[in-house]
């Protein structure tokens, strides 16, 4: 699903993942702590202008906008880009991919841009900027594509990304968090949305004064007007709403992350190589990426009329994502009533896990490493709380664990087989599936409920979030009140 654990004032704080993609083949890599390898095929997080997602998705381009468009398909195909869709700037959603006069046919690559093309990782650091920054933001893909982005940026007219930068949109037109000012940011206190960003900005600054030194050792190769720590936190919310795997590393790639969300959507990315008739061929293997010149390439799943905007499902076809999760990351939440809200509805709650002076530690700890689990996975836990009762209870195994004490008379023998080191870790975690005791079920019950209420108390009612969340006056109070309504909504449930 996508998540990034990082640790603040002792307690880790769960964090939305840089970008989501279908599992297909174990070759692209998420950038987070939880996920596993992942496929060549790719989803597409788009920085939107607009905060909302696909109502009608038959749209007309704004008077005026197709010759400043224009300029960028160009573009694209000047720098080897080949375009068979339109960009444009749509009402209610800012810029767009749209099917050109002719329409699309199924199967078609509607897009497609050589690597030459991308803002990655490997390029920036063969560059100047890169060189001059070695050891400080190595191993941090969205730091190094930030870095790469000002460089360009710094260049002007001599950048070869000019006209992708102009477009890009402003601080005032990206809406997650990372980019609201200190007052904006405090509607979200309460919120699990507030503690991931508050923490992400942080940890953002801290990685800027890094390399502060460097910086202000060459104003030539980082000019303060470009290179300052609100443009570093823009270029940030632009790479963490944009860019997307490519092979092994996250890439800005220019018109593919104009393509905006809808649910269900079956349009697909994938990696490939041209082929003779001027095609594509899509790569399986890992292998086969070597010393081959590469394509991103965004390949319809269905025909498209004329006009017709071309989407992608950011969830990747794997559930709704979390509402905190998805203006996080975009900025937006999809829907447009109560309901459709609450379909995103939830957040994470923290739980501690088995006791550091317990005494069957050890072997809790080691029963859950033989089910595949990390050394520290008995510590705590983060669960998603969703308003569904088999949300709720899904954290129950790990915590009955938690709570079975050798002194509890109906758990006798589980307890005594954990003692004993003895206990079968299939057999045991699938009867912790199950009510263990009165006392089990009472202790887990209790802390269950301690994190939910205290969670709850932290945000502000009910029906002064619904008047908030019903309001289109302010687009970040009203994104902040349809969050934290989701939260209540979602912890209610589970008490």
């Amino acid at each position: 699903k996508g998540c990034v654990m990082m640790k603040s004032r002792g307690r880790l704080y769960k964090f939305s993942s840089v970008r989501p993609f279908q599992h297909v083949l174990p070759l692209a890599i998420c950038m987070c702590a939880c996920c596993h390898f992942r496929s060549l095929t790719f989803l597409v997080p788009c920085a939107r202008n607009a905060w909302r997602s696909a109502g009608n998705s038959r749209v007309q381009l704004q008077a005026g906008t197709a010759e400043k468009f224009s300029v960028l398909q160009q573009w694209l195909q000047s720098s080897g880009g080949k375009c068979r869709v339109e960009v444009g700037e749509l009402e209610g959603f800012g810029l767009s991919l749209v099917a050109g006069p002719d329409g699309i046919k199924a199967s078609e690559s509607l897009l497609s841009v050589p690597h030459k093309m991308h803002i990655s990782p490997v390029g920036v650091r063969a560059s100047p900027v890169g060189k001059a920054t070695a050891g400080f933001l190595d191993d941090d893909d969205s730091a190094l594509i930030a870095l790469g982005l000002l460089a360009e940026t710094a260049k002007g007219d001599a950048s070869p990304f000019k006209q992708y930068i102009e477009i890009l949109p402003a601080v005032n037109d990206l809406h997650l968090p990372l980019v609201w000012s200190d007052e904006e940011r405090l509607i979200l206190r309460g919120s699990h949305l507030y503690d991931a960003t508050e923490q992400t900005i942080e940890m953002r600054k801290e990685q800027w004064q890094a390399f502060a030194h460097i910086r202000e050792g060459s104003p030539e190769l980082f000019p303060p007007t470009v290179f300052n720590e609100a443009n570093w936190l823009w270029a940030h919310g632009i790479v963490l709403t944009r860019a997307l795997p490519f092979g092994n590393e996250l890439s800005l790639i220019p018109g593919i992350d104009f393509s905006n969300h809808v649910e269900g959507a079956n349009n697909t990315c994938s990696i490939g190589i041209e082929s003779a008739d001027g095609g594509f061929v899509p790569l399986n293997e890992q292998h086969e990426m070597q010393g081959q010149p590469l394509w991103a390439v965004l390949t319809a799943g269905r025909d498209h009329a004329p006009g017709e905007q071309v989407f992608i499902d950011y969830d990747g076809g794997i559930g709704f994502r979390l509402a905190w999760e998805m203006v996080y990351t975009y900025g937006f939440l999809p829907g447009e009533n109560y309901n459709e809200w609450l379909l995103h509805a939830g957040r994470p709650v923290y739980l501690e896990g088995v006791s550091p002076q317990d005494p069957l530690k050890p072997q809790k700890q080691a029963l859950l490493q033989a089910l595949g689990s990390d050394e520290d996975a008995w510590k705590s836990l983060w669960h998603d709380v969703r308003p569904s009762s088999g949300a709720c209870r899904s954290m129950a195994p790990l915590l009955r664990l938690a709570h079975i004490r050798k002194e509890d008379a109906d758990s006798l023998t589980m307890a005594e087989d954990i003692a004993a080191w003895r206990a079968d870790p299939q057999d045991t975690w699938a009867k912790l599936h199950r009510p263990l005791s009165p006392d089990v079920e009472a202790r887990v019950a209790h802390q269950v409920v301690s994190a939910c209420e205290e969670a709850l108390a932290q945000l502000p009612s009910a029906e002064e979030l619904r008047d908030k969340a019903a309001s289109n006056a302010q687009i970040r109070p009203c994104l902040a009140a349809r969050v934290m309504l989701g939260e209540r909504v979602a912890l209610e449930a589970c008490l």
